[in-house]
């Protein structure tokens, strides 16, 4: 009844114009709204204002820093900050993106004062959240030196550099720029994606240190940076590698996914794809596929196969799943090798993943497959082959047979900080002289293996 009523007032041609002018009419509204104000937030400039403080402090520029944001690459920059002991009294972190941090958040970070953008300055360690910048400014003074962690906050610091040089023209001339992925590469070609590529393109204006070896290789193959610009490799995660040591692996006919919808670089359409034509051309009935990364719906991968979503989940749980999987799926559409197939690999399993310009991880470790064409097919065909694998006798040192540096690093090294905090800021007072004097190498970190 109710579609033969359809059918017969959409064949009237007076209804399908007035149903067209309406949706002209809202359409146009809801864009005027929209774009009411097109400005990027987050890039709001930072107004300053003079501060008498008289030694040198470093500030760290943060989106966010409430627990819910402390993970992966925050994280990282927080360690980071932890190599400039002992290179200046004083230190602050600069929250860009937030207005205010719950009191339940201040105990997270003991021995720092949360202040207010209105606040006198001082020195110590200070936490200040600045996403409310409209009517207050930052104090800063000639001997502050600025720490960016993102696009934006890259482009937060170049406002507020111009703005130190008005008022303090011997101030350091650049910022350190701690790069931890290709950002542009988060967004499709827009206003966005410009802008975030802009911060790269005045090698005069900032430090790179790079969050691996091969995210800075991409960059100087780009002609961003020279090949003498600071970086560093990742270790495996403490929590983690504890919670794989409590207990030994006992592989179940499980794979395990990196399941990230919200993130684009994740891939997880094409991981999904690949999963179907794996389903689809071999017999997996015995087999699970849960997700871990981001809560998602279950999906139907077909013959009755879903991949299930276990979210997001405590180190203790995560272990728990890479001691249990026999394979695992982790997709990175980025330079950057990123953390989970790593962690899969560093645990024994059977991992596929992708490759991207210099990145081929099946270079670091023979238990990971680095799929050069990373279509459905390939993937599905490289999974396919490791799960055909299942049943043959363990080997537990497949992860300790490293093919690379990194990967050797990676398993068995430790990460101090301190060695590239003050190479960086060594390259800062030689611009101050000389802008045109090159970068210097840092040894590499030193690794627990002696």
């Amino acid at each position: 009844m109710t579609r033969r009523l359809l059918r017969f007032f959409l064949g009237r041609e007076w209804v399908v114009r007035a149903l067209k002018g309406l949706y002209t009419t809202f359409f146009e509204e809801i864009s005027r709204i929209r774009n009411s104000n097109p400005d990027i937030r987050e890039v709001m400039p930072m107004p300053v204002r003079p501060s008498a403080l008289a030694e040198p402090r470093i500030n760290l520029l943060l989106p966010g820093l409430s627990e819910r944001h402390v993970f992966g690459g925050i994280a990282t920059a927080l360690e980071f900050l932890k190599g400039f002991e002992g290179t200046a009294p004083h230190f602050r972190i600069i929250v860009t993106d937030e207005s205010r941090l719950a009191e339940t958040e201040h105990r997270r970070f003991p021995g720092w004062e949360f202040v207010t953008l209105e606040d006198e300055d001082g020195g110590g360690r200070r936490i200040v959240p600045t996403e409310d910048r409209e009517q207050a400014s930052l104090a800063v003074a000639e001997g502050d030196r600025f720490i960016a962690t993102s696009w934006w906050t890259a482009h937060i610091a170049r406002d507020i550099l111009r703005q130190q040089q008005d008022l303090f023209p011997e101030a350091a001339p650049a910022f350190i720029y701690l790069i931890q992925d290709f950002e542009p590469g988060f967004y499709p070609w827009s206003a966005r994606y410009v802008l975030a590529e802009q911060t790269y393109q005045d090698p005069s204006a900032y430090v790179p240190v790079f969050n691996t070896r091969l995210l800075k290789d991409h960059s100087v193959r780009l002609g961003l940076v020279p090949d003498a610009a600071l970086h560093f490799d990742p270790v495996i995660n403490e929590g983690v590698q504890e919670s794989l040591c409590k207990r030994p692996a006992s592989r179940e006919r499980q794979v395990l996914v990196y399941g990230r919808p919200t993130v684009e670089r994740n891939a997880f359409p094409l991981v999904v794809m690949s999963l179907r034509r794996l389903v689809a051309a071999r017999d997996v009935s015995d087999w699970r596929f849960v997700s871990v990364g981001e809560a998602h719906a279950p999906v139907a991968l077909g013959k009755g196969k879903v991949l299930e979503s276990l979210g997001k989940l405590s180190i203790d749980e995560y272990g728990e799943q890479l001691g249990k999987s026999f394979a695992g799926l982790s997709l990175m559409v980025s330079p950057h090798p990123s953390y989970p197939p790593l962690e899969m690999a560093a645990a024994g399993m059977r991992v596929v993943t992708n490759g991207y310009g210099e990145k081929d991880l099946s270079q670091w470790a023979e238990n990971i497959i680095s799929v050069r064409n990373p279509n459905p097919q390939a993937i599905a065909d490289a999974l396919g082959e490791q799960l055909a694998c299942y049943g043959e006798q363990a080997d537990p040192a497949a992860a300790e047979r490293a093919h690379s540096p990194e990967f050797e690093h990676y398993l068995h090294g430790s990460l101090d900080f301190s060695g590239l905090a003050r190479a960086a800021l060594g390259e800062m007072d030689r611009r101050r002289g000389n802008p045109d004097t090159a970068m210097v190498d840092v040894p590499e970190p030193e690794r627990a293996d002696g």
